[in-house]
Formats: C-alpha cells, sequence, structure tokens
C-alpha cells in the first residue's frame, strides 16, 4: 500500500479500490515507519495524559458550568449543624425522600403528606408548598423582610407543572423534579442567611 519512497502506491491501490475510496485514501497521510511510537492521547486535558478527575470534569463539567449550578462547595463550607447540611446537600440533588418517592419504591401504602394531609408529599411539598413549610418561611430570619421573601417565594412560586400533580393524583407514574434553577436559589438564599 505504502511503496518505497513513503507514499502510498497509487497502481496497487487503484487496482483494489472504488474511485470514491481513492479519494478519500489520498486525502491521509501515509504511515511512516520511521516516524515514532504511536501512543494515546487523551485529548480533554491539556497535558494530554488520561486521569479520573480529567474524566470527571468532561463528563460532569456541562452540567457543572450551567449557571444556575450550584457550586457543591457552598454546602460542604456551610457553617451550621450537619443535618442541616446533609439536608441542603439531599435536596440540592434531588435525593430526599418523600412519601411520593418512598410510594413509588413500595415503601408505603400512601404519597400523602402526613403533616398537613396534602395528596402528594413531594421534595418541592415538603420545602414550598407544606403549611409547615409555610410557618417555618414566614417566622425564618431570612424572609423577615418583605423584598425578600417575595423574592424567595417567587423563585419557587407556583409552577403551573407542580399545580398539575397536585391535581393529578391518579397518574402516580407522573414525576416532576424540583427545578434545578429554583433549589439552588433556594439554597443559595439559606446559606447566605446563615
Amino acid at each position: 500500500m505504502v511503496d518505497n519512497y513513503g507514499s502510498w502506491d497509487w497502481n496497487y491501490l487503484n487496482g483494489v479500490l472504488t474511485k470514491e475510496i481513492f479519494s478519500y485514501i489520498a486525502a491521509i497521510k501515509p504511515p511512516v515507519d520511521n516516524g515514532g511510537f504511536d501512543i494515546p492521547i487523551w485529548k480533554w486535558d491539556k497535558h494530554k495524559r488520561f486521569t479520573v478527575k480529567s474524566a470527571y470534569k468532561q463528563r460532569v463539567g456541562p452540567l457543572m458550568e450551567n449557571e444556575n449550578a450550584l457550586d457543591w462547595h457552598q454546602i460542604m463550607n456551610y457553617r451550621g449543624p450537619p443535618r442541616v447540611k446533609m439536608c441542603l446537600w439531599l435536596l440540592a440533588w434531588n435525593k430526599l425522600l418523600p412519601n411520593e418517592e418512598r410510594y413509588r419504591r413500595h415503601m408505603t401504602m400512601d404519597s400523602h403528606c402526613v403533616v398537613c394531609g396534602a395528596m402528594v408529599e413531594s421534595n418541592l411539598h415538603i420545602v414550598r408548598d407544606c403549611v409547615a413549610a409555610r410557618t417555618v418561611w414566614n417566622d425564618s430570619v431570612i424572609v423577615q423582610s418583605k423584598q425578600i421573601q417575595s423574592e424567595a417565594l417567587n423563585a419557587i412560586a407556583n409552577r403551573p407543572i407542580g399545580e398539575a400533580i397536585r391535581e393529578s393524583n391518579v397518574n402516580r407514574s407522573f414525576s416532576w423534579q424540583f427545578p434545578l434553577k429554583d433549589g439552588v436559589k433556594l439554597i443559595r438564599m439559606v446559606l447566605a442567611a446563615t
């Protein structure tokens, strides 16, 4: 395939390949014996070396570069009680285990909120819609000023999809996720106030 001069052996290739493939081969530089060793490189690292860190950054990077993404350092550097830090972490990753999720996993017989009796206890219900949550928000230092209160509640308030979930208790396979953008705003406000 390569002649003695290091070029493609066009006579040999012309008899073996079609004209279409022939034009593709012509655009490729032929292999060279003294060109050195082939080595694998990792294009997502500036030093072209594979590391777990560079693979993680390449995989998760686009998600974390989202303007609404929460910097996990904000939660990890929180100086409050560890249980609050853990709750914020679970909330940020939508991993709280409300009755809605427990019902889906067949861990409970109903998805009702045991505090206020709402038909569905979702992550959003726990932090926003429950009567107990509203009372805590209204009594907290974070929302003492009316401006901050309206910003906090407007950041996570009255999503049409949330209303649809509360009204559609028949379809249990329908799952609405806590909105990342609004969850980030809520968590940032909690962290800033403490």
